[in-house]
């Protein structure tokens, strides 16, 4: 069966459920990526701090970035380059807000003013990428290196201040034995292009069924799903009272998001960006971002008034992107 032509009046059961088998499989796929390779890095002896800046933010992005490769593996590129940006939406207006209504995020980490400031000119660098469009290999060395910049840079920075550890606390606890550490990394590995190809395909086929239009689905469906890890751990954060490394994973998972995900997803194929994206979704991603400005920069913590906010923000952002 083809999802791309299933008609309106088809059963929806088989779209959602191939949406959500392949959200499922990418979670858990993705976790056993990070746990393997953390438990590597660990019997290398690789410090906490470069395992936490590289191998768990790569293994993290790892179910966004299958999925972005499927979509272009499908000629399906506005859909990956839809999901990055709704994803980057979601993760300001929705991860930050739902912590802050339950007990305020903090914004108070080190690297939060230099990172949110990386984050900010990372955003205005992909609007204009999209512009000139397509994002092809020339842009990805690009973006790629940026990242490769970015992690140099946050090692050492980290390394010079005595607060660093919180930014490898993935990472701490002891390695896992031998056995589960392949065992998990052959099921991430294979759970990858599995979850990837269900949950591309089934966003596809739910757009049909709900009636939207492919960029909705991924700035909507596949955004807010693959983000559902970060919400759940914002949310336990909040609930234990400790969300002060909240905002230092969404601005860390942003950039990833961008320099990662499009950046290697363009090397599979040229992606461009459709035009209600480059006229409204993409300006809506970079008011999220100066939104968080001031918070970022001053420091102040995200209150519940202002999580409220967002949400009702993310709440309207939701709304028009599935009607109009």
């Amino acid at each position: 069966m083809n999802v791309t032509d299933l008609a309106p009046g088809d059963v929806p059961v088989v779209a959602l459920g191939m949406l959500v088998s392949g959200l499922v499989i990418l979670a858990f796929a993705g976790d056993f990526i990070v746990q393997a390779a953390v438990s590597i890095a660990k019997r290398l002896r690789i410090p906490d701090l470069v395992v936490g800046l590289t191998i768990v933010a790569f293994g993290t992005s790892a179910p966004e970035l299958l999925v972005a490769i499927r979509s272009a593996m499908i000629d399906e590129g506005p859909l990956a380059l839809s999901a990055v940006v709704g994803s980057n939406i979601a993760n300001i207006l929705l991860v930050l807000g739902v912590p802050a209504v339950i007990a305020g995020t903090a914004c108070n980490q080190p690297l939060v003013r230099r990172n949110y400031i990386f984050m900010l000119a990372v955003s205005v660098l992909f609007i204009i990428l999209m512009m000139i469009g397509p994002i092809g290999p020339r842009e990805g060395y690009l973006l790629v290196g940026l990242l490769a910049v970015f992690i140099i840079l946050s090692i050492v920075r980290a390394r010079s201040i005595d607060d660093a550890a919180p930014v490898a606390e993935e990472a701490a606890g002891p390695p896992i034995s031998g056995g589960k550490t392949v065992l998990y990394l052959l099921l991430g590995l294979v759970g990858l292009p599995i979850g990837a190809h269900f949950t591309v395909d089934g966003a596809l086929a739910s757009s049909v069924w709900l009636g939207v239009s492919k960029e909705a689905a991924g700035l909507i469906l596949l955004a807010l799903g693959t983000s559902l890890p970060e919400l759940a751990a914002a949310t336990a954060a909040a609930l234990r009272r400790e969300s002060g490394l909240i905002i230092g994973s969404v601005l860390g998972s942003n950039i990833f998001n961008i320099l990662s995900i499009v950046g290697i997803t363009a090397f599979v194929a040229p992606l461009a960006a459709g035009p209600h994206m480059l006229k409204v979704d993409v300006w809506i991603m970079l008011a999220a971002a100066l939104l968080l400005g001031p918070f970022a920069l001053q420091r102040i913590t995200i209150s519940r008034v202002a999580g409220f906010f967002f949400l009702a923000l993310y709440g309207a952002f939701v709304y028009f992107a599935l009607t109009i």
